[in-house]
């Protein structure tokens, strides 16, 4: 059973803010003014969606980066099981 690592980021800028996604990936998260960004995530399972369940953007085998444009709000970010959790303002 792979144990998922929870993160909290608050961005109150246009950008700035980046988080690791777990240790054993070295995919980034990024969230900035109406934007996730996940970086370094070749062949990834990428999955956003609001804390109410919404799923806002799903990929299978994600390219290298993947940009999602998204209203101000909470979001998680689960990379292959490793889900940080992003404020976006």
């Amino acid at each position: 059973m792979h144990s998922s690592a929870f993160n909290f980021l608050e961005i109150t800028g246009k950008t700035d803010g980046i988080i690791s996604v777990g240790s054993d990936t070295q995919a980034v998260v990024t969230a900035g003014h109406g934007f996730i960004t996940v970086n370094n995530c070749q062949g990834s399972c990428v999955a956003v969606t609001e804390v109410s369940g919404v799923t806002v953007a799903s990929v299978a085998q994600a390219d290298a980066q993947l940009t999602v444009t998204v209203a101000p709000g909470v979001y998680l970010v689960n990379v292959d099981g490793n889900v940080s959790k992003v404020a976006v303002k």
